[in-house]
Protein backbone atom coordinates (compact mmCIF):
# COMPACT_ATOMS: atom_id res chain seq x y z
CA UNK A 1 0.00 0.00 0.00
CA UNK A 2 1.35 3.16 -1.13
CA UNK A 3 1.11 5.83 1.91
CA UNK A 4 -0.38 9.35 0.91
CA UNK A 5 1.62 12.23 2.40
CA UNK A 6 0.96 14.19 4.75
CA UNK A 7 -0.04 11.75 7.02
CA UNK A 8 -2.33 12.48 9.69
CA UNK A 9 -2.29 11.64 13.47
CA UNK A 10 -4.12 8.52 13.25
CA UNK A 11 -2.32 7.02 10.75
CA UNK A 12 1.05 7.70 12.14
CA UNK A 13 0.46 6.47 15.41
CA UNK A 14 -0.55 3.16 13.21
CA UNK A 15 2.86 3.26 11.22
CA UNK A 16 4.62 3.71 15.00
CA UNK A 17 2.56 0.95 16.70
CA UNK A 18 3.17 -1.23 14.19
CA UNK A 19 7.12 -0.70 14.69
CA UNK A 20 6.49 -1.13 18.47
CA UNK A 21 4.95 -4.54 17.78
CA UNK A 22 7.53 -6.21 15.07
CA UNK A 23 9.91 -4.82 18.16
CA UNK A 24 8.27 -6.65 20.90
CA UNK A 25 8.34 -9.86 18.76
CA UNK A 26 11.84 -9.77 18.32
CA UNK A 27 12.20 -9.17 22.10
CA UNK A 28 10.29 -12.33 22.78
CA UNK A 29 11.53 -14.30 20.24
CA UNK A 30 14.83 -13.32 20.25
CA UNK A 31 17.10 -16.35 20.12
CA UNK A 32 18.96 -17.44 23.29
CA UNK A 33 17.42 -15.29 25.61
CA UNK A 34 13.40 -17.32 25.22
CA UNK A 35 13.50 -17.36 28.79
CA UNK A 36 14.67 -14.28 30.42
CA UNK A 37 12.18 -12.39 31.75
CA UNK A 38 14.12 -8.91 31.01
CA UNK A 39 13.63 -9.80 27.90
CA UNK A 40 10.11 -10.65 28.43
CA UNK A 41 9.36 -7.42 29.97
CA UNK A 42 10.65 -5.21 27.13
CA UNK A 43 8.18 -6.66 25.04
CA UNK A 44 5.75 -6.42 27.39
CA UNK A 45 6.49 -2.08 27.38
CA UNK A 46 6.92 -2.40 23.21
CA UNK A 47 3.08 -4.33 22.75
CA UNK A 48 1.68 -2.13 25.42
CA UNK A 49 3.26 1.02 23.79
CA UNK A 50 2.09 0.17 20.70
CA UNK A 51 -1.80 -0.55 22.07
CA UNK A 52 -1.25 3.09 23.31
CA UNK A 53 -0.92 4.61 19.83
CA UNK A 54 -3.70 2.17 18.52
CA UNK A 55 -5.94 1.10 20.74
CA UNK A 56 -7.90 -1.12 18.19
CA UNK A 57 -4.22 -3.29 17.36
CA UNK A 58 -5.53 -6.75 17.91
CA UNK A 59 -2.27 -8.11 17.02
CA UNK A 60 -0.28 -6.25 20.14
CA UNK A 61 -3.02 -7.67 22.60
CA UNK A 62 -2.58 -10.83 21.32
CA UNK A 63 1.37 -11.26 21.24
CA UNK A 64 1.40 -9.20 25.33
CA UNK A 65 -0.94 -11.60 26.31
CA UNK A 66 1.31 -14.28 24.85
CA UNK A 67 4.17 -12.92 26.67
CA UNK A 68 1.96 -12.90 30.04
CA UNK A 69 1.03 -16.02 29.95
CA UNK A 70 4.79 -17.06 29.52
CA UNK A 71 5.20 -14.95 32.85
CA UNK A 72 2.59 -16.81 34.70
CA UNK A 73 -0.18 -13.75 34.28
CA UNK A 74 -2.70 -16.01 32.92
CA UNK A 75 -5.81 -12.99 34.20
CA UNK A 76 -3.67 -10.60 32.28
CA UNK A 77 -3.15 -12.72 29.22
CA UNK A 78 -6.41 -14.08 29.33
CA UNK A 79 -7.73 -10.44 29.37
CA UNK A 80 -5.57 -9.67 26.44
CA UNK A 81 -6.84 -12.10 24.23
CA UNK A 82 -10.31 -11.18 25.25
CA UNK A 83 -9.66 -7.87 23.58
CA UNK A 84 -8.36 -9.11 20.35
CA UNK A 85 -11.16 -11.43 19.78
CA UNK A 86 -13.45 -8.45 20.28
CA UNK A 87 -11.52 -6.51 17.99
CA UNK A 88 -11.27 -9.27 15.64
CA UNK A 89 -13.79 -12.31 16.14
CA UNK A 90 -12.33 -14.54 14.02
CA UNK A 91 -8.59 -14.73 15.68
CA UNK A 92 -7.96 -18.36 16.11
CA UNK A 93 -4.80 -18.41 17.85
CA UNK A 94 -6.80 -15.81 20.37
CA UNK A 95 -9.09 -18.06 20.62
CA UNK A 96 -6.74 -21.07 21.25
CA UNK A 97 -4.51 -19.72 23.57
CA UNK A 98 -7.60 -18.04 26.07
CA UNK A 99 -8.90 -22.06 25.96
CA UNK A 100 -5.84 -23.30 27.11
CA UNK A 101 -5.32 -20.56 30.07
CA UNK A 102 -9.54 -21.15 30.64
CA UNK A 103 -8.08 -24.79 31.07
CA UNK A 104 -5.55 -24.66 33.37
CA UNK A 105 -7.70 -22.72 35.64
CA UNK A 106 -10.08 -25.02 36.15
CA UNK A 107 -12.63 -23.10 33.93
CA UNK A 108 -13.63 -25.77 31.84
CA UNK A 109 -16.94 -24.56 30.71
CA UNK A 110 -15.17 -21.26 28.96
CA UNK A 111 -12.54 -23.74 27.53
CA UNK A 112 -15.41 -25.88 25.79
CA UNK A 113 -16.95 -22.59 24.46
CA UNK A 114 -13.32 -21.60 23.08
CA UNK A 115 -12.98 -25.00 21.52
CA UNK A 116 -16.52 -24.83 20.31
CA UNK A 117 -15.84 -21.57 18.56
CA UNK A 118 -12.89 -22.80 16.96
CA UNK A 119 -14.21 -25.71 15.41
CA UNK A 120 -16.90 -23.41 13.71
CA UNK A 121 -14.46 -21.31 12.68
CA UNK A 122 -11.84 -23.90 11.37
CA UNK A 123 -13.08 -27.81 12.03
CA UNK A 124 -9.36 -29.17 12.63
CA UNK A 125 -9.14 -32.16 15.07
CA UNK A 126 -6.82 -30.71 17.19
CA UNK A 127 -9.94 -28.83 18.39
CA UNK A 128 -12.57 -31.96 19.02
CA UNK A 129 -9.30 -33.61 20.45
CA UNK A 130 -8.68 -30.71 23.56
CA UNK A 131 -12.73 -29.72 23.68
CA UNK A 132 -12.57 -33.99 24.39
CA UNK A 133 -10.22 -33.32 27.21
CA UNK A 134 -11.85 -30.61 28.36
CA UNK A 135 -15.45 -32.43 29.04
CA UNK A 136 -13.62 -35.32 30.45
CA UNK A 137 -12.42 -32.86 33.10
CA UNK A 138 -16.18 -31.81 33.61
CA UNK A 139 -16.76 -35.89 33.75
CA UNK A 140 -18.82 -35.37 30.46
CA UNK A 141 -17.27 -38.82 28.77
CA UNK A 142 -20.05 -39.16 26.67
CA UNK A 143 -19.89 -35.69 25.04
CA UNK A 144 -15.81 -35.86 25.29
CA UNK A 145 -16.24 -39.62 23.21
CA UNK A 146 -18.01 -38.67 20.76
CA UNK A 147 -15.32 -35.62 20.11
CA UNK A 148 -12.43 -38.40 19.98
CA UNK A 149 -14.42 -40.82 17.98
CA UNK A 150 -14.84 -37.64 15.60
CA UNK A 151 -11.39 -37.46 15.83
CA UNK A 152 -10.33 -41.04 15.25
CA UNK A 153 -12.89 -41.49 12.17
CA UNK A 154 -11.04 -38.77 10.45
CA UNK A 155 -7.20 -39.57 11.55
CA UNK A 156 -7.57 -43.21 12.39
CA UNK A 157 -3.66 -43.20 13.29
CA UNK A 158 -3.65 -40.46 16.26
CA UNK A 159 -2.36 -42.74 18.95
CA UNK A 160 -3.11 -40.26 21.81
CA UNK A 161 -7.05 -39.85 21.08
CA UNK A 162 -6.97 -43.35 21.46
CA UNK A 163 -5.14 -43.01 24.66
CA UNK A 164 -7.54 -40.35 25.63
CA UNK A 165 -10.26 -42.28 24.53
CA UNK A 166 -9.87 -45.49 26.80
CA UNK A 167 -9.37 -43.43 29.64
CA UNK A 168 -12.37 -42.03 29.33
CA UNK A 169 -14.16 -45.37 28.32
CA UNK A 170 -12.35 -46.87 31.59
CA UNK A 171 -14.16 -43.85 33.75
CA UNK A 172 -17.66 -44.69 32.51
CA UNK A 173 -16.90 -48.90 33.27
CA UNK A 174 -16.76 -49.61 29.67
CA UNK A 175 -13.56 -51.57 30.53
CA UNK A 176 -13.38 -53.92 27.14
CA UNK A 177 -13.42 -50.94 24.86
CA UNK A 178 -10.83 -49.15 27.12
CA UNK A 179 -8.32 -52.21 26.46
CA UNK A 180 -9.05 -52.26 22.79
CA UNK A 181 -8.21 -48.55 22.14
CA UNK A 182 -5.19 -48.95 24.59
CA UNK A 183 -4.40 -51.22 22.85
CA UNK A 184 -4.93 -49.88 19.48
CA UNK A 185 -2.39 -47.17 21.01
CA UNK A 186 0.28 -49.54 21.88
CA UNK A 187 0.11 -50.68 18.29
CA UNK A 188 0.78 -46.98 16.84
CA UNK A 189 3.04 -46.05 19.30
CA UNK A 190 4.66 -49.34 21.22
CA UNK A 191 7.09 -47.59 22.98
CA UNK A 192 4.81 -44.91 24.63
CA UNK A 193 4.74 -47.18 28.03
CA UNK A 194 1.68 -45.16 29.70
CA UNK A 195 -0.51 -47.07 27.41
CA UNK A 196 1.14 -50.78 28.79
CA UNK A 197 0.58 -48.44 32.44
CA UNK A 198 -3.19 -48.32 31.75
CA UNK A 199 -4.13 -51.40 30.05
CA UNK A 200 -2.77 -53.00 32.77
CA UNK A 201 -4.54 -51.57 35.23
CA UNK A 202 -7.56 -52.55 33.47
CA UNK A 203 -6.84 -56.01 33.19
CA UNK A 204 -5.89 -56.35 37.02
CA UNK A 205 -9.38 -54.57 37.57
CA UNK A 206 -11.48 -57.27 35.21
CA UNK A 207 -9.32 -59.73 37.00
CA UNK A 208 -6.90 -60.95 33.74
CA UNK A 209 -4.06 -61.11 36.25
CA UNK A 210 -1.34 -62.66 33.32
CA UNK A 211 -2.21 -59.79 31.38
CA UNK A 212 -1.45 -57.12 33.74
CA UNK A 213 1.35 -58.88 35.14
CA UNK A 214 2.73 -58.77 31.59
CA UNK A 215 1.84 -55.25 30.79
CA UNK A 216 3.35 -53.95 33.52
CA UNK A 217 6.94 -56.05 33.13
CA UNK A 218 7.02 -54.32 30.16
CA UNK A 219 6.83 -50.81 32.10
CA UNK A 220 9.74 -51.75 34.24
CA UNK A 221 11.79 -52.94 31.11
CA UNK A 222 11.18 -50.36 29.23
CA UNK A 223 14.39 -48.33 28.53
CA UNK A 224 12.31 -44.39 29.83
CA UNK A 225 11.07 -46.02 32.98
CA UNK A 226 8.59 -44.06 34.93
CA UNK A 227 9.44 -41.69 37.15
CA UNK A 228 6.96 -43.16 40.14
CA UNK A 229 8.57 -46.92 39.09
CA UNK A 230 7.59 -48.13 42.47
CA UNK A 231 3.84 -48.19 42.40
CA UNK A 232 4.34 -50.21 39.18
CA UNK A 233 6.36 -52.59 41.53
CA UNK A 234 3.65 -52.75 43.87
CA UNK A 235 0.83 -52.95 41.91
CA UNK A 236 2.37 -56.18 39.49
CA UNK A 237 2.92 -57.56 43.51
CA UNK A 238 -0.32 -57.01 44.19
CA UNK A 239 -1.44 -59.46 40.97
CA UNK A 240 1.56 -61.92 41.79
CA UNK A 241 -0.80 -62.15 44.86
CA UNK A 242 -3.84 -62.56 43.91
CA UNK A 243 -2.41 -65.71 41.22
CA UNK A 244 -1.17 -66.74 44.79
CA UNK A 245 2.98 -66.57 44.03
CA UNK A 246 4.19 -65.17 47.19
CA UNK A 247 7.52 -65.14 46.97
CA UNK A 248 7.19 -63.02 43.35
CA UNK A 249 4.84 -60.63 45.45
CA UNK A 250 7.10 -60.15 48.42
CA UNK A 251 9.91 -59.80 46.23
CA UNK A 252 8.01 -56.96 44.21
CA UNK A 253 7.12 -55.28 47.40
CA UNK A 254 10.44 -54.98 48.83
CA UNK A 255 11.79 -53.29 45.42
CA UNK A 256 8.59 -50.76 45.31
CA UNK A 257 9.45 -49.81 49.25
CA UNK A 258 12.72 -49.63 48.22
CA UNK A 259 11.78 -47.36 45.09
CA UNK A 260 8.92 -45.08 47.07
CA UNK A 261 12.22 -44.41 49.60
CA UNK A 262 14.69 -43.51 47.07
CA UNK A 263 11.97 -41.36 45.69
CA UNK A 264 10.77 -39.22 49.08
CA UNK A 265 14.19 -38.55 49.28
CA UNK A 266 14.49 -36.46 45.90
Amino acid sequence: MRLKFPLNQNELNKINAEGYNKRGLAYKDKEGEYWSKAIWNKAIKCFTKAIELNPNYAEAYYNRGEVYCYKGFIDFAIKDWTKAIELNPKYLPAYRWRAYAYGDKGLYDEAIKDWTKLIELDPHLGYYHNRGVDYCKKELYDEAIKDFTKVIELDPKREGTYSTRGKAYYKKGLLNEAINDFTKAIKLKPKHIFNYRNRGLIYYYKGEYDKAIKDWTRVLKSTSKPINEFIYYYFRGRAYEKKGLKNKAIEDFKKSAELEIDWEHL
